[in-house]
């Protein structure tokens, strides 16, 4: 089991390393001529039909009610249990993360190489960063025990969020990655600024967890199967991702080829960045659960 000082190292480290990974994408993505043809790619895979109408339907359910409904959902659960600390992570995670990528969409520039002559900058995906901002912000205020099946939703939504604004032609591959590494740092930080034990057992005097269980927390078979699943799903997606990103680099994937085909690279990326957000927030977010040790 990892100590406190080692959890927040490897959340910390994280977090600079997702800070990394968007500022690449931009670099990448956004701001050179190449990346740009690629990133349309994945765009130029608009569904018609059903599954156009069923991303509508999908994406449209987002909106400032619903983020603010969601957000008091979280509160009422954190406070109901006395996580304060885990309720003010929650409000920075979600308004952090959704600030920021606000202000990305109006500080970044897409210059015009005449890859899509008139289409200005779309990065990050804001419905993106709503979903797993908020399942990022539910790890944190979950009691301990319900944590590996939220993981598991979370990775879900904000996965099936980030391929509806593809199938429906909202965004490019590029804006879904961007948001997952935007609520990344965000998250990781609040991970790594919480505390390892719970109020109630600072209340009490006691400075450090049980030496049996020096993480705070006993991994059952639950959070064991749940991060499991999770880093299966963030290594096939990768895998899969990166395959598709090769055979369009090397030619065999271009504007011609059938958009289910150039669709399954970037919803295998979306898929996979999705997974490792919630494998990283459900590792390294520390418990909660206001349990007082005796020993």
């Amino acid at each position: 089991m990892l100590d406190d000082r080692t959890r927040r190292g490897i959340a910390t480290t994280l977090a600079v390393l997702s800070a990394l990974a968007l500022l690449a994408l931009v670099r990448v993505f956004l701001q050179s001529e190449r990346g740009q043809v690629v990133d349309n790619l994945g765009r130029d895979t608009a569904a018609a039909g059903t599954a156009a109408d069923y991303s509508e339907d999908f994406l449209t359910v987002v909106s400032t009610g619903f983020v603010a409904a969601c957000l008091a959902a979280l509160l009422l659960v954190a406070v109901v249990q006395r996580h304060w600390q885990s309720a003010v992570g929650a409000v920075v995670v979600v308004g952090g993360a959704n600030l920021t990528t606000q202000l990305l969409k109006d500080v970044l520039t897409r210059p015009d190489y005449g890859v899509d002559i008139g289409a200005g900058n779309s990065l990050p995906s804001g419905h993106t960063t709503v979903a797993a901002s908020l399942g990022a912000a539910a790890l944190l205020v979950t009691p301990h025990r319900w944590r590996p099946l939220v993981a598991l939703l979370a990775a879900g939504y904000t996965a099936a969020t980030g391929v509806a604004t593809l199938l429906g032609g909202w965004h490019r591959p590029s804006d879904v990655l961007a948001a997952v590494t935007v609520v990344a740092v965000w998250s990781l930080a609040v991970s790594a600024a919480l505390p390892l034990r719970s109020p109630v057992a600072a209340e009490h005097g006691l400075e450090q967890p049980p030496p049996a269980d020096p993480a705070g927390w006993r991994r059952g078979w639950g959070e064991v199967a749940a991060t499991r699943l999770l880093a299966v799903g963030t290594a096939l997606g990768a895998v899969v991702a990166v395959g598709g990103l090769v055979l369009v680099l090397a030619g065999w994937i271009g504007p011609g080829t059938p958009s289910v085909v150039r669709y399954v690279g970037p919803a295998a990326a979306s898929f996979a960045a999705a997974c490792a957000l919630a494998w990283a927030t459900l590792l390294l977010t520390p418990r909660t659960d206001n349990v007082v040790h005796t020993y």
